[in-house]
């Protein structure tokens, strides 16, 4: 499935779950209780859930990427590594930055 494609399919399957919303808000769904159900527990979280998916794929996408056997435990950059590829240049300083994200004071 191409990216247009799934796209498409979230974005219909996110207006499609908003109308039971809809109902729920302004109509008398609230009021007939296996509507009310399905709409709590099933409708919301899927239009939540896609939503945030079209929003941020890209974002979860690039923060999840696979990661290679080559990559250091401790890669460069500040402030979010940049280039897993080369390491930091001491373990004084992997230690001082473990301690500063921590905020544990030493001697």
């Amino acid at each position: 499935m191409n990216a247009a494609r799934e796209r498409v399919l979230i974005r219909t399957l996110h207006l499609v779950l908003s109308v039971p919303i809809i109902g729920f808000v302004y109509g008398p769904v609230a009021h007939i209780p296996t509507a009310a159900f399905f709409t709590r527990t099933v409708a919301i979280p899927l239009v939540v859930t896609s939503g945030l998916w079209l929003w941020l794929k890209p974002t979860i996408l690039r923060r999840w990427r696979q990661t290679q056997p080559e990559w250091y435990v401790f890669p460069i950059g500040s402030p979010q590594p940049t280039d897993p590829k080369r390491h930091v240049t001491t373990l004084k300083t992997v230690w001082n930055n473990i301690r500063a994200k921590a905020k544990v004071k030493g001697r």
